[in-house]
């Protein structure tokens, strides 16, 4: 897996870890008309069980691929060319290639499975993709003018100051899943090491560095 390229990139990666998904940065995409490599930075994979209804009334459980695509940037121009570069991050043709590639990887990962072991996970029945921008800088301006045009596109727009208190609360919420589970027995634990961005937060929320 590429090193995310940035402490943004970083941060992120590791939220989304923190959240359940199985992450990843600099996936690299289709080369585009002009030549060069595309890439998204950092994608969000995650397989979730539904009940879902069929004909004659029939029930059953189907898989669901959840795919978060998050795109990060400095917003540094005017609000029509800020507004640009964010729907061109998240081109029909982009994230087509993104459910081909990952919808690939967990088709692999069933075929290997069986081959291995003798189990095949059920088979993807729907994908459903979310697409994220994150400012780690734009003027306070055009926040609430880019969060109401993307949102027509589907796309969520979030400032860094926004994530990080997000963050915070899911710290919190993963210290009492894990009790919740039974993996820990209290919530004074601590997050896993590989999470350096995360556990710095961590430990500046418990010596009241931050509320």
């Amino acid at each position: 897996m590429p090193f995310a390229k940035n402490w943004v990139e970083e941060l992120i990666l590791e939220w989304l870890l923190l959240k359940g998904y199985i992450a990843l940065s600099n996936v690299r995409l289709r080369s585009g008309r002009s030549g060069g490599v595309k890439e998204a930075d950092i994608i969000g994979l995650r397989l979730v069980k539904e009940m879902r209804e069929f004909e004659e009334n029939r029930k059953g459980v189907v898989e669901i691929l959840e795919i978060m695509h998050v795109e990060t940037g400095c917003l540094t121009k005017n609000f029509e060319e800020n507004l640009k570069t964010i729907r061109n991050k998240f081109a029909s043709e982009r994230v087509g290639t993104i459910k081909e590639i990952t919808l690939d990887a967990i088709e692999l990962e069933s075929v290997l499975g069986k081959f291995r072991i003798g189990y095949s996970r059920l088979g993807v029945s729907d994908i459903r993709y979310k697409p994220v921008y994150i400012a780690s800088y734009v003027a306070k301006s055009q926040i609430d003018k880019l969060k109401d045009e993307l949102k027509k596109d589907g796309i969520e727009f979030l400032t860094l100051e926004e994530v990080l208190r997000e963050i915070v609360k899911d710290i919190d919420e993963w210290k009492k899943k894990q009790v919740e589970k039974g993996f820990r027995a209290t919530k004074n634990i601590t997050l896993p090491e590989s999470w350096w961005l995360l556990n710095l937060i961590d430990y500046m929320k418990t010596k009241d560095f931050i509320k």
